[in-house]
């Protein structure tokens, strides 16, 4: 026995001081706040046409005396204008920014103020028939008058029955007109365009065109529109946006608005699209995003924009653009040091090799374990299966029975106990863009489970993602986090023993992704309804599609997720996969009711902080963390992530990989001007990828798609349909995904 514990001494010493050198962040942030990018200024006598001038398109919808997420508050409206004209910001039309022809003065810088939706607080009456000082209107004459030189220019997107009160519509549009302003299109229904027809789509704009003109009495065409949602149709629907027919009544949109996202380019340079203009939410988180403006300050700025503004007649200094993932707002979770991550990975290290701790019973002789049956012992597979190296209690019956031919065992009988090894050693796969299968819970222990997994590997792949927690909120392995039996979450184990099981797969060469549920948590939820997301008329939320979520901000369902997350890290799995990251987007969603402040957090946020602190509690393992996301998230200019929470730009810095949704027939019917998306497999998959790779540059963030492994959507499925998607995604220079199929329905 020697020379093994010598080798094993000489083995540990090794692992412990190779820790000190491997104790690094995972993330392209770091543990300590990096430091603000140094700016790139060019000589004033030269301009650097490589970073673009762009204007500011800021949105508004309502006014009230209270902020909300699409609500601006009287005094902050008018400290935004403040800051402007400090900061040389004059407003301009649209007409005026297409044309670029900026009547604002030399050295001022264009800004475009917009108004959907046309709510009360934009424009409200008094009895008296005078303007309602608290309203934008009101809040924006008096600073005109104030500061004549800041303009009214501004424009509005109306909808029939502009602004609350019906009696005085035709009045405070021929006010808008008369003062300078400017009426934009925003539907006649606010119809989602996206899920419209070719005659909905004419009519809506047709119609609320007609409307403005007989409210002022003379013709003026809406030459702009706004998209309600921020979405809009593709393909020939898209042109139908453009001009179009309804009744006999023409219109003509010259220019269309999403709904928030970054600065717009100068309409001179040759990417810009004037149907595709995306605007900047007139909220303090967009304000300090794009202008470093605190909430609140008016005076002028000592930091520059996070873009270069256009100057009218002057030539800018340049800063040097950020990347999408510097331009988010830094998390205030406490970030842990570096001492406390190393010793924690120098005794994970130390455990990846053990004497294995077989019981007295087990006497080793002549290279083997041997068992003397007692009168009443158990089963002798029950008994030292943990101590084997099998995963499935069937295959160690099977090699008792092998190693033992005389299959009779009596009381005193000395038995063969085989394939108990004397080192328990852990080793992790190092997969560089492994592609692979979904497997079920029950699936991943099964025979058919092993077959596919034989059949993946002869045709190269070397992954699989199974699952450890579902939506039902069971836990599927042996569980030591005290809330796991507390709350029932065991009563569905199918993986007897997660180490074994590990163990099986790494020995066969195979990388292991646990998928886990999170936030959508049907057992937790209700034996803890405490933690369930609450509703504003009392108990438990529910969305449409059955079963509650848990309230991702509360902290005791983060820490029962982060020790579900450490207890799988300690197994050697090579990856952990969150799925249900997100906030419900079905049902009443404007009912419900979470732990942190909705008006000054946003879901992102506390998707970000979450993940945050999961991957900190990982550090020490080599266990990697990865998402499960809408592949929509990246389309709409992420008007979807702002629902969900996953804000990906956001979330990339602090996760190894990402796995998008991008299965085409997912996609609704029009989505991106296709009827039918899921017989389009390489557009949706190859425009996807681009999109995250957008969102993500400058991130070490892998993106891993899962691709669509079954038939629904589709007419002509087949494995040439998969092989389509698989062309797309090796196209954009990435040659790892995940297929996935609910039945495990693969080759």
């Amino acid at each position: 026995m020697k020379q093994p514990l010598f080798i094993l001494c000489v083995f540990a010493f090794s692992v412990v001081a190779n820790s000190f050198f491997i104790i690094e962040p995972k993330i392209t942030v770091p543990i300590e706040e990096a430091p603000e990018l140094i700016e790139v200024v060019v000589g004033e006598a030269e301009e650097d046409v490589s970073v673009p001038a762009k204007v500011a398109v800021l949105e508004y919808h309502n006014f009230d005396t209270e902020e909300a997420r699409w609500t601006r508050t009287y005094e902050n409206f008018y400290n935004d204008l403040l800051w402007l004209y400090n900061n040389d910001y004059r407003p301009v039309t649209v007409e005026q920014f297409l044309k670029m022809e900026f009547p604002i003065g030399e050295g001022k810088k264009p800004v475009l103020i917009t108004f959907d939706d046309a709510s009360e607080g934009q424009f409200r009456m008094l009895e008296d028939g005078s303007i309602d000082p608290n309203s934008a209107i009101g809040i924006m004459n008096k600073f005109i008058e104030e500061h004549p030189d800041f303009g009214s220019a501004s424009t509005f997107f109306v909808l029939p029955y502009s602004f609350g009160q019906s009696e005085y519509t035709s009045e405070k549009l021929k006010y808008l007109v008369d003062s300078g302003r400017e009426i934009g299109s925003h539907t006649f229904g606010h119809e989602d365009l996206d899920k419209t027809d070719a005659q909905v789509t004419e009519s809506t704009l047709a119609e609320v065109d007609k409307y403005v003109e007989e409210q002022l009495g003379y013709e003026y065409p809406l030459k702009a529109l706004a998209y309600p949602l921020g979405h809009y149709p593709d393909g020939e629907l898209f042109e139908l946006v453009k001009t179009g027919e309804y009744e006999g009544h023409t219109y003509n949109i010259n220019a269309a608005f999403l709904v928030g996202a970054n600065p717009a380019l100068m309409p001179d340079n040759p990417d810009f699209d004037p149907y595709m203009i995306p605007r900047i939410q007139a909220i303090d988180e967009e304000w300090e995003r794009w202008f470093n403006r605190a909430p609140g300050e008016t005076e002028k700025a000592n930091e520059e924009p996070n873009f270069k503004p256009y100057i009218v007649g002057e030539k800018v200094a340049v800063v040097e653009p950020k990347l999408p993932y510097e331009l988010c707002k830094p998390t205030t979770v406490e970030r842990p040091s570096f001492g406390s991550i190393g010793w924690k990975a120098i005794k994970y290290k130390l455990s990846k090799i053990q004497i294995n701790k077989v019981p007295a019973e087990l006497k080793f002789r002549d290279g083997k374990y041997y068992y003397t049956v007692p009168e009443d012992g158990g089963s002798p597979s029950e008994l030292f299966f943990s101590y084997s190296r099998h995963y499935r209690m069937s295959e160690f019956k099977n090699a008792i029975l092998a190693a033992n031919p005389d299959s009779d065992f009596k009381s005193g009988d000395e038995i063969v106990i085989p394939d108990i090894p004397f080192l328990l050693v852990k080793h992790s796969i190092n997969a560089d863009q492994p592609w692979g299968i979904y497997l079920t819970g029950y699936y991943s222990v099964s025979d058919e489970g092993k077959n596919l997994a034989a059949q993946m590997k002869a045709r190269g792949g070397k992954m699989l993602v199974f699952d450890v927690k579902e939506i039902d909120g069971y836990v599927f392995y042996p569980s030591e986090v005290p809330m796991v039996a507390q709350t029932g979450a065991d009563q569905h184990i199918v993986i007897p023993d997660l180490d074994n099981y590990v163990k099986y797969w790494h020995d066969q060469g195979v990388y292991l992704a646990a998928r886990m549920v999170i936030f959508k948590d049907i057992n937790l939820s209700s034996s803890r309804p405490d933690l369930a997301i609450q509703s504003v008329n009392g108990g438990v939320w529910q969305g449409t599609e059955g079963g509650a979520w848990l309230d991702s901000s509360n902290e005791e369902t983060q820490g029962y997720i982060l020790a579900l997350a450490e207890e799988l890290a300690e197994a050697g799995i090579d990856e952990i996969q969150f799925d249900y990251i997100r906030f419900p987007t079905q049902g009443d969603v404007n009912a419900t009711k979470y732990n942190f402040d909705e008006a000054s957090i946003e879901k992102w946020e506390v998707i970000r902080d979450f993940i945050v602190k999961v991957n900190d509690r990982l550090l020490p393992y080599e266990t990697k963390l990865s998402l499960d996301v809408y592949g929509v998230i990246a389309w709409n200019g992420g008007y979807d992530s702002i629902s969900t929470g996953q804000k990906m730009e956001c979330l990339g810095p602090y996760i190894d990989v990402v796995y998008p949704m991008v299965y085409p027939s997912h996609f609704g019917p029009g989505f991106a001007g296709f009827d039918k998306p899921g017989d389009n497999p390489y557009y949706f998959v190859d425009v996807s990828i681009k999109l995250f790779q957008e969102a993500l540059e400058g991130t070490n963030t892998e993106i891993r798609p899962w691709l669509q492994a079954f038939s629904w959507g589709v007419s002509n499925y087949g494995w040439g349909y998969v092989e389509e998607q698989i062309k797309a995604t090796n196209d954009n220079g990435i040659n790892g995904y995940a297929l996935w199929n609910a039945s495990n329905n693969y080759f």
